[in-house]
C-alpha cells in the first residue's frame, strides 16, 4: 500500500513542512469576481496611458517597498532561494514596467489610413485601440510573479481589468500579489481566482474578454 500524494501547494519542497492552508475560491464566485473587475474597468479604461503609467508606477513601489514578505513565501512554495527569487522576479520590476510601457505607447498609438483622394474627398481615417476588457491570466509555479508581469504589465496598460489565476502549487505567491494591487490599483481591477484546474475552467467559461495561458501544451490544447 503506498501513501497518497500530498494535495499540491500543502508541503513545502525546500522543507517538506506544512504551509498555511489557502482556501478555494468557490466556483459560484467566479462570476461575480469577473464581475467586480470588469465594472473596476470601465473608468480604468477612460485613464490616458500615462495616467495608467504612473498608476502602476505607484504599484510597482508598493511592491518594491514590501518584497522581503513574498521572498520567503515564494522560496517555501518553489523550492528556490530567496537570493534567486529576489533576482529572477523583482529586481528588474521597474526597468520591466519601462519596457512594457514603451511597447504600449507604440501599439496604442492612432494608425492613420491612407485614404483614396477620390473616393473619399476631404476624409481622414484613423484606427484607434481600445482595450477588449477583462483579461484572465492563468500562470504555472515556477516563476509565480514573473509569470504574471509579462502579461499584467501589458494587459493594464492597455486599460483592461486583470483576473489572476496562480498554480495551486503556489497559490501565497499569487495571494500576495493580489494584496499588493489591492493596495495601489482602484479596487476591483485585479481579481484573484485561487483553486486548481476547475476553476480555471469556470475562468475560461466566465464573461472574460481575452485569456493568457501558460503551461503544458497538453493543457493549451484543452
Amino acid at each position: 500500500m503506498t501513501n497518497a500524494l500530498p494535495e499540491p501547494g500543502t508541503i513545502s519542497p525546500a522543507t517538506g513542512e506544512t504551509l498555511p492552508a489557502v482556501t478555494s475560491t468557490p466556483l459560484d464566485e467566479v462570476s461575480n469576481i469577473v464581475s467586480s473587475a470588469r465594472t473596476a474597468q470601465e473608468a480604468w479604461g477612460e485613464l490616458s496611458l500615462a495616467e495608467r503609467k504612473s498608476r502602476l508606477h505607484n504599484f510597482v513601489q508598493v511592491v518594491l517597498a514590501n518584497h522581503h514578505e513574498v521572498l520567503t513565501i515564494m522560496s517555501q512554495e518553489t523550492g528556490r532561494t530567496e537570493t534567486e527569487c529576489l533576482m529572477s522576479e523583482v529586481v528588474g520590476l521597474k526597468d520591466y514596467l519601462e519596457a512594457a510601457s514603451r511597447a504600449a505607447a507604440k501599439a496604442l498609438a492612432p494608425e492613420k489610413i491612407k485614404l483614396s483622394a477620390l473616393d473619399y474627398p476631404g476624409k481622414k481615417a484613423v484606427i484607434e485601440a481600445v482595450p477588449r476588457g477583462v483579461v484572465g491570466i492563468i500562470a504555472p509555479w515556477n516563476f509565480p510573479l514573473s509569470n504574471f508581469w509579462k502579461s499584467l504589465f501589458p494587459a493594464l496598460l492597455a486599460g483592461n481589468a486583470v483576473v489572476l489565476k496562480p498554480s495551486e502549487h503556489t497559490p501565497r505567491t499569487g495571494a500576495w500579489l493580489a494584496e499588493q494591487c489591492a493596495k495601489s490599483l482602484p479596487g476591483g481591477l485585479v481579481g484573484l481566482l485561487q483553486g486548481g484546474g476547475d476553476i480555471g475552467v469556470a475562468l475560461l467559461n466566465a464573461d472574460i474578454d481575452s485569456i493568457v495561458f501558460t503551461g503544458s501544451v497538453r493543457t493549451g490544447k484543452k
